[in-house]
This record gives C-alpha cells, sequence and structure tokens, in this order.
C-alpha cells in the first residue's frame, strides 16, 4: 500500500520542549519597501506561471523602470516597480490590492474591484457629486466623482 506525503506527515509531530513561538511586534521584520507594488490574482481555470503573468505585464505596461513579478500563490502574485503610475495603467481580467507590508496572502479576497460608472440622459437636477455619491454607493463603495468645483 502506497503511502502518502500528507499521511506520513500526519503522523510527525513536536514534543512540548520543541515547540516555540515568536513574540513581540514584527513589522521591524518586514520585507523592504513595497510602495509600488500591487497583489493581483489572475481568474483563470489553470495555474499560470509567474514567469508567463511577467512576461504578459512587461509586454502590455512597457513598464519604464524595474519591473518585477514575484509569485506567492495560485495564481497570485506581487507586481512591483520603480512607478505605481506604471502599474495602475492596466486593464486586464485581475483583481488587484494595494500591497501592504502587514497583508497575509490567504487572507485577501479579491472579491472587489474599482470600476467607473457612467449614467445617461440624468436630470440636470441630479447632476451633482452628492448624486454621485448616492449612486455609486447603492452599487458598491463610491470611490470619487469627475466634476467641477461646482460638484
Amino acid at each position: 500500500m502506497e503511502e502518502t506525503l500528507d499521511s506520513l506527515y500526519a503522523c510527525l509531530s513536536l514534543a512540548e520542549d520543541e515547540k516555540s513561538s515568536i513574540d513581540g511586534n514584527l513589522t521591524s521584520l518586514y520585507s523592504p519597501d513595497i510602495t509600488h507594488s500591487l497583489v493581483g490574482k489572475i481568474i483563470a481555470p489553470r495555474i499560470i506561471s509567474s514567469d508567463q503573468i511577467s512576461s504578459m505585464f512587461k509586454k502590455l505596461w512597457n513598464p519604464k523602470g524595474s519591473f518585477s513579478c514575484k509569485p506567492l500563490k495560485d495564481n497570485t502574485v506581487l507586481l512591483s516597480s520603480g512607478d505605481i503610475v506604471d502599474l495602475k495603467n492596466f486593464a486586464i481580467d485581475m483583481v488587484l490590492e494595494t500591497a501592504k507590508s502587514d497583508m497575509v496572502i490567504s487572507n485577501l479576497e479579491f472579491d472587489r474591484s474599482p470600476f467607473w460608472v457612467q449614467i445617461f440622459d440624468l436630470s440636470l437636477g441630479l447632476m451633482s457629486k452628492n448624486f454621485a455619491k448616492i449612486a455609486g454607493n447603492s452599487i458598491g463603495s463610491f470611490i470619487d466623482v469627475d466634476c467641477d468645483a461646482s460638484g
């Protein structure tokens, strides 16, 4: 009978004196600056290698400075560029989260993505920032509106 690695590992355990934990504030141990990084997940029926994802973004974005694509887990990558503008000027079926040092990848849900909404034939009285906020919040979370100073 052939045993799987999972069943073999299930039999292993640590003695009490072998167990340890890390206490304290770990923020000083975070990776270097990830200010110009996004965490992205490719929604696809199969796993796509980070090399393929990186190649795709390099061709589509043509980044001006440095660019890297680090695999995190199934179709989830950390995209880093010398300029955040490079990362935000792109449209694809990919949900992006702003990268933060304290992120735990398995806690990301990738269930939201900002998008632009245009409303046609709106009455003049409703052409205001206040109505835009109400309309935006009725379909999700309002972010911003493009309007002049008078609203």
